[in-house]
């Protein structure tokens, strides 16, 4: 259990180092950002062109956004492989469970032998993790995606200054 836990752990870090990830956007954007022409903005004083700035924002949402769609799709994978290794154990381990313990019913009078009844105990439990562990990585690698989409939809529906855009009301 703990090879399938390692090789998966050496795998997801491959993921999210490969090239391209978050932060070397967010560092090609921000020296981009920091070359801007700066423009005088009234009592706030001298800014960078907040034109020019948006459109880097809004490149940076949309590289973040592509970004994390490539993350969760290889991630969904790497889980999907996961998975299919954990039930292969669960099910080898069901095997020996049969085979060393036999049938266990309410009826069942013998006693089972004690290393063999703790080494269940112990796989189950570990079983129990593995599962736990599934479920939180899927967890993780969807609400990662889903706030790079979140954060690219509200900077694409903002306007310069960080005010959404709004539909001009009219009346005829």
């Amino acid at each position: 259990m703990g090879e399938i836990d390692a090789e998966f752990a050496k795998k997801d870090k491959a993921i999210m180092a490969a090239p391209g990830g978050h932060d070397q956007i967010a560092k090609e954007i921000g020296a981009r950002a920091e070359k801007l022409p700066v423009v005088e903005m009234g009592e706030s004083g001298p800014q960078p062109d907040p034109v020019k700035l948006q459109a880097l924002q809004r490149e940076q949402a949309t590289r973040d956004r592509t970004r994390a769609a490539w993350e969760l799709q290889q991630r969904a994978a790497l889980y999907a492989q996961r998975k299919a290794r954990s039930k292969e154990l669960a099910a080898s381990y069901a095997a020996w469970l049969k085979q060393n313990l036999g049938p266990i019913n309410n009826q069942t009078v013998k006693l089972l032998d004690d290393s063999n009844t703790e080494l269940a105990v112990t796989c189950e439990d570990e079983l129990l993790g593995l599962s736990e562990g599934l479920a939180k990585y899927a967890q993780l690698a969807t609400t990662d995606a889903a706030q790079y989409e979140k954060a690219y939809q509200n900077r694409m529906s903002s306007g310069i200054f960080g005010v959404p855009n709004r539909p001009i009301k009219t009346t005829n």
